[in-house]
């Protein structure tokens, strides 16, 4: 059982030209008491993965462009309403690097 399973996660950006992927076929699990650190090369795709879980990608512009997204509070939390935020916010932890 996973807290959170990521799989063949794929982001990008709409733009005049058409859309950018940004991240391709990402993909992770989590399971329960375990913790997991993005660590990479600045502009790596770090912040935007985080963002991308937690239903946070800015709109209109930002899109999940294919994969599945499953936590263990609901297999579908991101598809609900009212905010996505509300939910992660209860769920999960986002520590930046910079305050």
């Amino acid at each position: 059982m996973s807290v959170l399973n990521v799989s063949e996660l794929s982001v990008g950006f709409a733009s005049e030209h058409g859309t950018l992927e940004v991240i391709s076929d990402l993909s992770l699990r989590i399971a329960p008491g375990e913790t997991l650190g993005l660590v990479g090369e600045s502009g790596c795709g770090k912040s935007l993965t985080a963002t991308a879980i937690m239903g946070l990608l800015p709109k209109p512009h930002g899109q999940i462009l294919g994969g599945d997204i499953r936590c263990l509070v609901n297999p579908y939390w991101h598809q609900l309403k009212p905010s996505v935020a509300n939910i992660a916010a209860k769920t999960w932890r986002w520590f930046f690097k910079s305050p």
